[in-house]
């Protein structure tokens, strides 16, 4: 039964959910639940150019029950400040290690959504959407949903320290009498019938497995390689390398809302105007060495995640593919933004105070979706004489 599975995916993703899941209107929610779920399937069994349609459809659905989950966790929080137990607060998942989770059944949605979005965005990606100049808005867009994604994970995953639990499995046991259901096999390290000592290894049991792990180490390093995409463009926007004639029609700003207006449809993540990129952008908070030096530090660092996910984590053969070429644009771009860094430590010969180093005039960046459909290999690469620059070089040999 589709109900049971995804009871099953929702205490895999937060174990506080045996409390949620005790909650009389449950199996409502979880009948709502089914519909948008059955619509994702479907969605995922059609071509590229059709899911990216279909998803701005499907995310009405997913604000709904973003609602509907906000309603069952209070519920839950409700009942348990009555059995005195405390539950971890939203966004402060270093503080509150060992406490409940205080959305386990938002939290669920929330990630769901966070993956339809990025998925809409790497469509884009893919199909070829995207001009040179909105790469650097787009990544910084993709890379907030990603890191929204992972501290979802790390509040939802945690797991419940013992002297809270033995509470929490007493509160489900007690609410599962009241609703006339049986004992769940998942949640009580007390339950005598099932003898208490097999409960208590259930419950030690970790969530997350190593396919888990290795997912969420790849959402790692694909965020430190969009922010160090577009910091290295920014850096070669003021090194005077790249550069974005003006728009003769619309503005940057019109660019933006048309790219990101399906992710108005949904109240959370909370949607970015064009105002918050351009306060996280401003170009003279950092210096072309400091974006570089930026953008090294994260090519460096998804090299070492993907290492650790390859090495240490079973992948299947398709998902260990996509890994390795994602490890080549990570390698190759580490190697150009050092070589760029380099360059740009050497003051200019004839005046330090020039913009551009007289080194990487005459070359310009090219963006290579060869490798991986997503994430590009920046290669810098010689421009082209003009014909009237051709004719004086031909006229001074002569």
């Amino acid at each position: 039964d589709l109900s049971d599975v995804l009871r099953e995916s929702f205490q895999r993703f937060s174990s506080s959910f045996q409390l949620a899941n005790c909650d009389k209107d449950m199996d409502l929610f979880m009948s709502r639940v089914a519909k948008p779920v059955i619509h994702v399937l479907r969605l995922f069994c059609g071509n590229r150019a059709r899911q990216r349609r279909q998803i701005g459809k499907l995310l009405p659905d997913w604000s709904i029950l973003q609602q509907d989950s906000t309603v069952l966790d209070r519920r839950m929080l409700h009942e348990m400040s009555k059995a005195g137990i405390p539950s971890a607060i939203s966004g402060m998942a270093n503080s509150t290690s060992g406490l409940p989770c205080r959305h386990p059944c938002f939290s669920w949605i929330f990630d769901q959504t966070v993956n339809l979005l990025a998925h809409h965005v790497m469509l884009g990606f893919e199909l070829d959407l995207f001009s040179p100049r909105e790469l650097i808005p787009t990544f910084w867009y993709l890379e907030y949903l990603l890191n929204c994604g992972l501290q979802n994970h790390s509040i939802a995953r945690k797991t419940v320290d013992s002297k809270f639990q033995r509470k929490v499995d007493l509160l489900v046991q007690q609410k599962q009498r009241e609703i006339g259901a049986e004992p769940s096999a998942t949640g009580s390290g007390t339950n005598r019938r099932g003898g208490g000592r097999k409960g208590k290894k259930k419950n030690k049991k970790p969530a997350p497995k190593p396919p888990a792990t290795a997912e969420l180490l790849m959402v790692e390093a694909k965020k430190d390689i969009c922010r160090s995409i577009y910091k290295t463009m920014q850096a070669l926007v003021k090194i005077g390398v790249l550069d974005f004639p003006e728009l003769p029609f619309g503005s940057e700003e019109m660019r933006f809302r048309h790219r990101f207006a399906e992710f108005l449809k949904v109240p959370q993540p909370i949607p970015l105007t064009y105002k918050n990129y351009l306060a996280h952008n401003d170009p003279r908070k950092y210096t072309a060495q400091t974006l570089l030096h930026i953008a090294s530090k994260g090519f460096e660092n998804a090299k070492i995640l993907i290492g650790v996910a390859t090495k240490r984590c079973v992948l299947l053969p398709p998902e260990l593919l996509r890994a390795k070429k994602l490890l080549k644009v990570a390698i190759a771009n580490a190697v150009l933004v050092l070589m760029i860094h380099k360059t740009q430590q050497k003051p200019p010969p004839n005046n330090p105070s020039e913009k551009t180093n007289p080194r990487l005039q005459g070359y310009n960046i090219s963006f290579d979706f060869s490798v991986h459909p997503v994430f590009p290999v920046m290669k810098l690469t010689k421009m082209k004489a003009k014909a009237s620059d051709a004719k004086s070089v031909m006229d001074k040999k002569g």
